[in-house]
């Protein structure tokens, strides 16, 4: 097993991985496709755990699915 790895992210990366978020899955319901990312900083390609929720736009903000891992896979 390797060794724990940090990766920092700025703000405007976040912002920008939510962006290519919500593109790919237009992309993929809207056309059966998935976007590419384009350039991205190096940090983006790190394999690290990640968690998703997704909310309801409608009503409260309910909590629609989530998914997630605490360590990234070799």
């Amino acid at each position: 097993m390797s060794e724990a790895q940090t990766v920092h992210l700025t703000y405007d990366d976040g912002a920008r991985a939510v962006e290519l978020a919500r593109e790919s899955v237009e992309s993929y319901v809207l056309h059966g496709q998935r976007e590419q990312p384009g350039s991205m900083r190096d940090a983006f390609y790190a394999r690290t755990g990640a968690f998703v929720r997704i909310k309801s736009t409608r009503g409260r903000g309910r909590l629609r699915g989530c998914a997630g891992a605490y360590r990234g896979k070799d």
